[in-house]
């Protein structure tokens, strides 16, 4: 589903100010996942000098921020425009923390994963009671 991030400080995107950018995490696919693990491992290697272990996944601030982008460039791809990384990273104060926590909110359990962990967890139920 798309959504819309209204941003505090407006961001140049392709040479135009925004102040409101779509994203859509149901576009984020394998290959933008996998971009995402990469541009967090690189940047943590560029200040660090060495390679970090990853925490894990609901905890790491850095994946969620590069998922968050991603769901924006993905939902952009998905309708013929471009979006530059580099244009997103310039990204500061709470609307980096936006950003992130459409990351976070992904790499979590949604509402949909919820229903069918409850719907695992009566069947489980049903048959421990039947025994």
């Amino acid at each position: 589903m798309v959504k819309t991030i209204k941003l505090h400080n407006k961001l140049l995107i392709n040479g135009t100010a925004v102040s409101e950018l779509n994203y859509d995490t149901d576009e984020i696919t394998v290959e933008h996942f996998a971009k995402a693990e990469g541009m967090k491992a690189q940047s943590l290697q560029k200040q660090s000098g060495t390679m970090l272990v990853s925490p894990v996944a609901e905890t790491d601030y850095s994946m969620h921020l590069y998922l968050g982008f991603m769901a924006i460039i993905a939902l952009a791809e998905k309708e013929q425009k471009s979006i530059d990384i580099n244009d997103l990273k310039r990204v500061k104060g709470h609307d980096l923390k936006k950003i992130m926590e459409v990351g976070r909110n992904f790499m979590l359990s949604s509402e949909e994963v919820a229903t069918e962990k409850d719907d695992t967890t009566k069947s489980q139920e049903s048959t421990s009671e039947n025994a």
